[in-house]
This record gives structure tokens, sequence and C-alpha cells, in this order.
């Protein structure tokens, strides 16, 4: 199921976060949108089962402290964010 494989990804990230790791956790999101979609739900219904998963993973968004760097938390979930509503708003070939 794609939000378990999402919440247990999240669950596991080191920080800060590597590229690998960042392009796993936007392939764990990709699905994750994919299969809400496909289920209709709406774009802020997602976002909101998106942050909830991040939270529950102990990935928290909060004002971006100075000695935060770009790769730590809270940037993860506003790129979370962003890749979600790209997801979920770019049409998808019927045959991929």
């Amino acid at each position: 199921m794609p939000a378990e494989r999402l919440r247990r990804r999240l669950a596991d990230l080191t920080f800060p976060v590597d590229d690998a790791a960042r392009r796993d956790v936007r392939r764990c999101v990709d699905d994750y949108v994919d299969s809400l979609k496909e289920q209709d739900w709406p774009p802020e219904r997602v976002l909101v089962g998106l942050k909830r998963i991040a939270e529950e993973s102990g990935i928290r968004s909060k004002p971006l402290p100075l000695s935060e760097s770009r790769a730590s938390r809270t940037d993860l979930v506003m790129d979370m964010v962003a890749w979600s509503i790209e997801r979920y708003y770019t049409p998808r070939d019927r045959n991929s």
C-alpha cells in the first residue's frame, strides 16, 4: 500500500537527506498521490493525508530556523507538498 510504504520510508530517513533518498521519497509520494487520485480524492484531502503521514513519521513542518539546512525536515515537507501538487495536476498517459 503506497501510504504505508511512504510512512516507512519517511520513518527510516536520516538527516540531512541525500539525493538518492530524496528521489526515493519522491517516488513514494508519486505512488501515494496516484493511488488516492484513482480513488477520486480531491487534492486538498491528498495534502492533508500526506502531511498526516509525515507527522506520524516524525517529519514535522514548522518555521525554518536559521540553524536548519535546506536538507531539513521542514524543507522535505515543503518539497513533498510541491511534488504532490505537481503529480496530482500532471496529466497521465492512460497507457502508462
